[in-house]
């Protein structure tokens, strides 16, 4: 398995190869030859490729010794290295390369490989990230090919670690690994717990898939692994103060409008211009079945003829409104308002909780602080699941 990843690693750039080998050949040929090299290239170079046939990796590295050889001779004879099956002098000719063009996407290929075949996690990562920037076009396919590889459990380690420096190649890799399948969503959130930023991805790809509760343990995984001060206490709604929290949607809340803004210092501001019917906020969780009351900290200014703003609960997989909870009018000073709802058995085991704008027969703009949003059981001494 990892000897035919290898190898499909190191032709995954041979379809460049004649053009490399032609740049390469021809330093001043092609579009801009009339302008100032940009590479300079030695006497040696030249008298290499002026005898290429007489040009072989012991007299490239007999040459480099005695003059400042540029990247480009070896990296045409790691090309034909490459094509000629010899892993052992492709990596020679690789290291030279590499030494002399850090940027170069096929000896990092080529070196990749040679350290997939030997189990050496730690090198082949270090030499294989790279490419993701590297080689930018293709980062889609190193993205599935290390997707591939993270089926063994050693690699699934090596890159745990990286990903919390928030790699530039985070987004391609995880996007790549939970579309392939193949990994048990335990294993999924291993690795997503070092990213905060795509975790939202894969809670949305599991609800999308119907698997609401898997989603919701992942989300309970990520919020308790959150970083010191970070982490909020898990409660229903999640994160009643809307406090600035790398918590991932649809479990936290996310604003859907540029119209609404979470506030640094915890709340929402939303400036409404009462046109038309706006989604603003929402979050998703688990609500169990029975009498509830929610009750919003809120201030601003709307009116009902103008447009004002609206609370609505609906199940979380999709359908009508199930509860709808006017604010028609608001005060300068934050005021506390509650609603009363009972929510039936068998209704749904997840809800959505949104704030809506509706506009007005004269529309005009409203605006609205959110301090706090809580749900509370109307019998008392109960918390919410």
């Amino acid at each position: 398995m990892i000897a035919r990843l290898a190898a499909a690693l190191v032709f995954l750039g041979l379809g460049v190869a004649a053009l490399l080998y032609a740049s390469a050949a021809a330093p001043g040929a092609g579009r801009g030859a009339d302008k100032p090299v940009v590479f300079a290239w030695t006497a040696a170079d030249r008298a290499c490729f002026e005898a290429y046939e007489d040009c072989d990796s012991e007299t490239l590295t007999a040459r480099a010794a005695s003059a400042p050889l540029s990247a480009r001779p070896f990296a045409l004879q790691l090309v034909e290295e490459i094509v000629s099956g010899d892993e052992q002098g492709a990596a020679d000719m690789a290291a030279q390369v590499l030494a002399r063009d850090p940027r170069s996407r096929d000896a990092r290929q080529v070196l990749a490989a040679q350290a997939l075949r030997a189990e050496d996690h730690d090198a082949f990562l270090t030499l294989f990230l790279p490419l993701f920037e590297v080689d930018a076009p293709q980062r889609a396919a190193y993205g599935d090919f290390l997707a591939a590889l993270s089926t063994r459990p050693e690699i699934r380690a090596a890159l745990g670690p990286r990903l919390r420096k928030e790699a530039p190649w985070a987004g391609a890799y995880l996007s790549a690994l939970a579309s392939r399948g193949g990994l048990a969503v335990s294993d999924l959130v291993e690795l997503y717990r070092y990213a905060p930023a795509a975790q939202a991805q894969l809670l949305r790809r599991l609800t999308q898939a119907g698997q609401w509760d898997m989603a919701y343990i992942a989300f309970t995984d990520f919020v308790s692994a959150g970083a010191g001060d970070e982490a909020l206490a898990l409660s229903v709604p999640f994160n009643p103060r809307l406090q600035a929290s790398a918590a991932p949607a649809p479990f936290n809340w996310a604003p859907v409008s540029r119209s609404a803004q979470l506030q640094e210092e915890g709340g929402l501001y939303v400036f409404y211009e009462g046109r038309r019917p706006e989604t603003l906020l929402v979050q998703s969780f688990p609500l169990s079945p029975g009498e509830w009351e929610l009750i919003a900290e809120q201030s601003g200014d709307a009116t009902e003829a103008g447009g004002f703003f609206r609370w609505q609960v609906a199940c979380a997989t999709g359908g009508p409104a199930l509860f709808r909870f006017d604010v028609r009018s608001l005060k300068a000073a934050e005021t506390a308002e509650g609603w009363d709802f009972d929510l039936a058995p068998g209704s749904c085991p997840y809800a959505t909780l949104s704030l809506n704008g509706v506009p007005g027969s004269f529309p005009r703009p409203a605006r609205i602080e959110v301090g706090s949003v809580r749900l509370m059981k109307r019998r008392p001494g109960a918390a919410a699941p």
